[in-house]
């Protein structure tokens, strides 16, 4: 991930998907949950939204346990290959501070 523009590089994602056709990559939820790491533990809730038709999803984790990062969004381009799985397009990472330690929107911009 570039830290300047929040741009997330998935290098050898695809190739992955690519050479072993994993089960999990014909839907976007877990497609999002492998790419992502969402598998381990965390705080809070993890939120995962997806539009029908929409190859653009976001996820935001909060209740990260972290005293300047309140909430953790990701919005990721998804293409669907003529196997039927995903693959990774795009993607940007960006972040909201916690109360006092910075911005409150979602940027790119770091936390104090």
């Amino acid at each position: 991930m570039d830290r300047d523009t929040g741009a997330i590089a998935a290098p050898g994602f695809n190739a992955l998907v690519d050479a072993e056709g994993p089960g999990w990559a014909r839907a976007a939820d877990t497609t999002l949950a492998q790419l992502l790491d969402l598998n381990r533990g965390f705080d809070g809730p993890v939120e995962v939204y997806l539009r029908q038709d929409d190859p653009e999803f976001t996820v935001t984790l909060t209740r990260l346990g972290d005293d300047s990062i309140k909430a953790i969004r990701y919005r990721v381009t998804l293409r669907r290959g003529d196997d039927g799985r995903f693959r990774f397009a795009a993607g940007e990472r960006t972040q909201r501070c916690q109360p006092g330690r910075g911005h409150q929107d979602f940027t790119t911009a770091r936390c104090s």
